[in-house]
């Protein structure tokens, strides 16, 4: 399901975009990023501000959706 929808996001801002490099440079975000373990966070000692990030995370991600596909973000000089 993770590598499903990770793939309909990236074809989506290869389409929208026209860009091959904002794909990569949604890849290599998600890479270094790291998949959230969802299990573990309510033993974490900080647990709050993990899930406070991580929902943060989310909603900025959506929100900032559209910006990321502007095109003339990916045109090098």
């Amino acid at each position: 399901a993770y590598t499903t929808l990770f793939g309909w996001i990236t074809a989506y801002f290869y389409v929208y975009s026209g860009s091959l490099l904002s794909v990569i440079l949604c890849h290599a975000f998600c890479n270094i990023m790291g998949f959230p373990p969802f299990g573990q966070i309510a033993s974490h000692p900080y647990a709050k501000v993990v899930t406070v990030a991580f929902v943060s995370g989310v909603v900025l991600f959506f929100s900032l959706f559209s910006h990321v596909l502007d095109p003339s973000l990916y045109i090098i000089p």
